[in-house]
């Protein structure tokens, strides 16, 4: 887990450093460990959480709420179509390991979205398509897709594959040319 993390702020830190003021989306907060390492590495982050299910919202507001500017109750997809915060554009937007819970149609849409909307992008999934039922009665945690390199490098982003012991998990960016 900690690798994600570790490759995660690295990317970032090729865009910001430490003492930069930028915006964060979490799009898929899960308990808020993103948030939290994020807000760790860069102290002068806002970062904002979207999370579907509520009483997952409610462990991330519990556990790590205090690292995030605000958490919001919503599909993180249609948030970040609909909602135009920052004037529609935002620093950083991280969807770590939600895009395999998506239709793969709305999976492209979400990479469609991260590249018109994010200065930096960040998307991790497990390599290729890995079965997952319900977890904790969560059952947006279906892994419904599966994603390769090839998804992402096709389009212009950056791939990296981290061993996960005993899977693969591909980190994923883009940063905007704009």
């Amino acid at each position: 887990m900690l690798k994600r993390f570790a490759a995660q702020n690295e990317i970032i830190a090729m865009a910001y450093g430490p003492s930069a003021q930028f915006h964060v989306l979490d799009l898929g907060t899960e308990d808020g460990h993103t948030g939290r390492t994020i807000k760790a590495a860069f102290p002068h982050a806002k970062v904002t959480g979207i999370e579907l299910h509520a009483p997952m919202l409610k462990t991330c507001e519990d556990l790590n709420g205090s690292h995030y500017e605000s958490l919001i109750l919503g599909d993180a997809v249609k948030y970040l179509e609909e909602v135009t915060p920052f004037n529609g554009l935002v620093d950083v937007a991280v969807a770590a390991e939600i895009i395999e819970h998506l239709p793969r149609d709305r999976g492209l849409f979400l990479l469609d979205l991260l590249e018109k909307k994010a200065r930096l992008a960040i998307v991790t999934s497990p390599l290729g398509f890995k079965t997952q039922g319900p977890i904790h009665d969560n059952p947006h945690e279906v892994h419904v897709s599966g994603w390769v390199p090839e998804d992402f490098t096709s389009r212009g982003w950056t791939a990296h594959l981290l061993d996960r012991g005993g899977f693969t998990l591909g980190v994923y960016y883009r940063r905007a040319k704009w």
